[in-house]
This record gives structure tokens, C-alpha cells and sequence, in this order.
């Protein structure tokens, strides 16, 4: 029985992916990236199906070459602006293997990406203002880490994405959405359900380990000392001034 062929990737569906350029978090134009070369990696492979009967140029050999050693670079490198550089490298070299499908290219993607960094510089600066209280809570009270034992810095960003961390700058980034979230449950339910429902991820955040190959694990182990640590930082917290007079709220309380 004669295998069932891929079908063509859409290079409408690359267009929309370029669209998560369009944010101030580097972190999220990153993992745009990293998304992007995910569907080269359907694209060869369709490509190269339709082929198989025909040897690789050596110019594709090269160049197939050159696209795998960026993407190593970029998952090995330890700053984001060289994850950034190596993963738009992997991806040009991925559009010369990828040409028969016409696809978007990157560079006219952060072309087009730029002209919108106006406006969304501008929402930055609200959002940063609108929830600058609750990440600051988060902070001060549980004192998270960043996988390398250093202190861990809370942002928020436009962007719809849920949350993402980086190893590389320290940082963990909420959406607008994730941030109206814990905002609301400090208002309405106080600081100790805010801290237990974020301790649980932010643990994780510091309990990373790089495997060795670019990919991180979390560290159960290693997690669990985090969290005691962490504990201990919400009581020191607690006996503060800047700390709640109640940490958890009743109903009634929360309605008032």
C-alpha cells in the first residue's frame, strides 16, 4: 500500500506564525523563532519526500549544514541576542533550502515588525504601570531564583502567551492575562493563595538543569529546596511592614 504523502506546508500559516515578532519581549520573538524553524522542519521534510529519488547538490548539503549548526548555536548560546542572531541565520538558510515553496522571508518579517514597535512600547509602559503592584509582591515576598542561583526578575508583556522564562536572561515574563490573574486573586482571595499558586512555578523556573544538549529538566530534588527557600522568604516577608494585614480573605472580605 502506497504511503500517504505530507501535504504542502503553508507559507499563509508562516506568515501568521511571523505575527508573534510583533511584541517588546525578546523572549517571545525568540520562541517565535524557535516555532518558525519548527515548520522548516516540515518543510524539508515534505520537500525532501517529493525528492527522494534525487540526490542532494552539494550547494543543499551546505547549506542544510550551515542551518543545523545555527540552530545548535542558538540553543547552546547563553544570551538572547545571539539566540536571536543564530536562529534567523538557521532560518535564511532554511529559505534558500525551502525556495521552491516561496516562503516569507524573516528579514521582511522584522521589517514589518518594527513598525509597530511604536504602539507597542507605548502598551509596555501601561501594562508595566497597571501591574507593577502584584509583580512586586511577587518579588519582595517570595524572592524567586533563576536556574543559576541568581535573583529571578518578574516582567509582563503584550504578548498572548502565557508565560515564558529564559535561562539565559533570567527572566519570567507573564502575559497581560496571567498578570490580571494573580492581581485578581491577591485582591480577592490575599497574598498566601497568590504565593502558593506561584511558588509551584517559579520553583520550577530555578530547578532547571541544562542536560547538557541545550534542553532543560527540572530537578525535583533541587525543586523542593527552592520552595522551602521561598516559604522561608514569604514569613520573613510576612513580619514586614509592606505585608497584607490579613493573608487570606474571606468571601465577605473579598466582596467589600
Amino acid at each position: 500500500m502506497k504511503k500517504a504523502q505530507a501535504p504542502r506546508p503553508s507559507t499563509r500559516e508562516l506568515h501568521k506564525l511571523y505575527l508573534g515578532l510583533r511584541t517588546t519581549s525578546v523572549l517571545h520573538r525568540i520562541d517565535t523563532l524557535k516555532v518558525v524553524l519548527q515548520w522548516y522542519d516540515q518543510a524539508l521534510e515534505y520537500l525532501r519526500a517529493r525528492n527522494r529519488k534525487q540526490e542532494p547538490m552539494l550547494d543543499q548539503l551546505k547549506c542544510e549544514e550551515r542551518m543545523l549548526k545555527s540552530r545548535r548555536l542558538g540553543m547552546s548560546s547563553t544570551t538572547q541576542v545571539d539566540k536571536a542572531n543564530y536562529f534567523c541565520d538557521a532560518i535564511i538558510a532554511a529559505e534558500e533550502l525551502c525556495r521552491r515553496l516561496h516562503p516569507f522571508p524573516v528579514r521582511r518579517a522584522f521589517k514589518e515588525s518594527e513598525q509597530y514597535m511604536g504602539k507597542l512600547l507605548e502598551k509596555q509602559s501601561r501594562l508595566e504601570l497597571k501591574y507593577a503592584k502584584v509583580l512586586r509582591v511577587l518579588a519582595d515576598s517570595l524572592r524567586p531564583e533563576s536556574s543559576r542561583g541568581g535573583k529571578l526578575k518578574l516582567c509582563i508583556t503584550q504578548a498572548g502567551k502565557a508565560r515564558v522564562s529564559s535561562h539565559s536572561a533570567d527572566e519570567y515574563v507573564y502575559s497581560r492575562k496571567e498578570a490580571k490573574q494573580c492581581r485578581t486573586l491577591l485582591w480577592q482571595a490575599g497574598l498566601l493563595p497568590l504565593a502558593v499558586q506561584e511558588l509551584k512555578l517559579l520553583s520550577r523556573v530555578a530547578a532547571n538543569e541544562d542536560d547538557g544538549d541545550g534542553h532543560f529538566k527540572v530537578n525535583y530534588e533541587k525543586q523542593i529546596v527552592v520552595v522551602f527557600r521561598m516559604l522561608e522568604s514569604l514569613i520573613e516577608y510576612c513580619k514586614g511592614p509592606d505585608a497584607p494585614r490579613r493573608l487570606v480573605k474571606t468571601v465577605e472580605e473579598a466582596m467589600q
